[in-house]
């Protein structure tokens, strides 16, 4: 949505493989769902979802607490493609200073690169994987390495 950055309160996806007659079946990337606070970012997804519009690509860095706008506590980054935003919902409860936005999104492709944390805390080893859902293959994208706002 024009390259925001908003801090993702919760993310919640999966990928499934549908077997059917005992054999492999073709692997099915599910809604990803996220929650932020909402700003800026949470309106222009507001209209996205009213358009129907689409984004080529959307990238989400988790980091460590404690490390915001510090590339060395990225440990994971999610990459999807192809992606459309189908739903949205705002939630306001007393006590809280701002409501929060809860988005689905669906997605052709998902890329995924995990870090692994050494015993004194600092990052250790990478791993990636990925599919495209579209092709039915692994997707060949490369996530950058340090986010924005990292």
């Amino acid at each position: 949505t024009g390259g925001g950055v908003e801090e993702i309160r919760s993310l919640t996806f999966d990928i499934e493989n549908v077997v059917t007659g005992g054999l492999a079946g073709k692997a099915k990337l599910d809604e990803l769902t996220f929650s932020m606070a909402l700003g800026p970012n949470a309106q222009a997804l507001y209209t996205m979802v009213a358009t129907g519009g689409r984004l080529d690509r959307v990238t989400l860095y988790l980091q460590k607490a404690g490390t915001i706008g510090n590339s060395k506590g990225v440990f994971a980054i999610y990459s999807f493609g192809a992606c459309q935003f189908s739903k949205l919902t705002e939630d306001a409860s007393s006590g809280d200073d701002v409501p929060t936005v809860t988005v689905s999104m669906s997605y052709g492709q998902c890329a995924k690169h995990f870090t692994t944390f050494k015993p004194d805390g600092s990052l250790g080893t990478r791993t990636d994987a990925s599919w495209d859902q579209i092709m039915n293959k692994t997707w060949s994208t490369e996530a950058p390495i340090d986010g924005p706002g990292c």
